[in-house]
């Protein structure tokens, strides 16, 4: 991880291979948590947030894409990702895994025993719970990350909706014409109000440039 947050903090993209066998099928949210473990260095002490050793959630992102490598072997492609504001102990009593039931937990446990692992729908809602209400400052970074996993599908009949794609269409253009950054207006939802213009729909990217 070390050796890759520079590029990460530029490129906001990671592609990691899957271990051969893994099952993914039952995809939940398709959030990417990446985890630092400190235990396998115990002597570590570069990172002065780190106050204990143990595991940490350091970044969560978006998995774009499953990628094929060859006949068995497989990788997903996270992007956009996100520093977390602060490491996110999970071990310890004050560990996010203290807090979740002994199957959620086991079901974490078994994701995070390779270099790469998976946890379906119920353990991701329960870690889920369990990561806002322990931290809830990352409220802020999963509804981003969820809404740029889940764009709005406009419907052409629905005048609403034509008026929000011509204003997208016309804040793209911006966008691309100033070198804006495209995150910005990345992640969208309807807003309450159909007369709202189509910038009052976007959801804030949670770190401040």
């Amino acid at each position: 991880m070390a050796e890759n947050e520079g590029d990460w903090l530029i490129t906001e993209r990671f592609t990691k291979g899957l271990p051969t066998g893994l099952d993914t099928s039952d995809t939940g949210t398709r959030l990417a948590l990446l985890v630092c473990d400190n235990r396998a260095h115990p002597s570590n002490n570069s990172r002065r947030e780190f106050s204990e050793h143990g595991r940490f959630i350091t970044w969560i992102g978006s998995v774009q894409r499953f990628n094929t490598v060859g006949p068995v072997d497989s990788s997903i492609t996270i992007e956009p990702m996100r520093r977390c504001p602060k490491p996110v102990a999970l071990d310890g009593s004050g560990g996010i895994l203290a807090s979740l039931s002994s199957t959620h937990r086991a079901h974490v446990e078994q994701a995070l025993t390779g270099s790469a692992g998976h946890i379906g729908m119920r353990a991701w809602q329960a870690l889920q719970e369990a990561l806002l209400r322990n931290h809830p400052e990352l409220a802020r970074y999963i509804e981003w990350l969820l809404a740029n996993l889940n764009p709005v599908i406009f419907d052409v009949e629905d005048a609403a909706d034509r008026a929000w794609q011509e204003q997208r269409d016309a804040a793209q253009s911006l966008t691309r014409v100033t070198d804006f950054p495209h995150s910005a207006l990345s992640a969208w939802r309807r807003p309450d109000s159909r007369d709202a213009p189509y910038l009052a729909g976007l959801v804030p990217d949670p770190v401040v440039r």
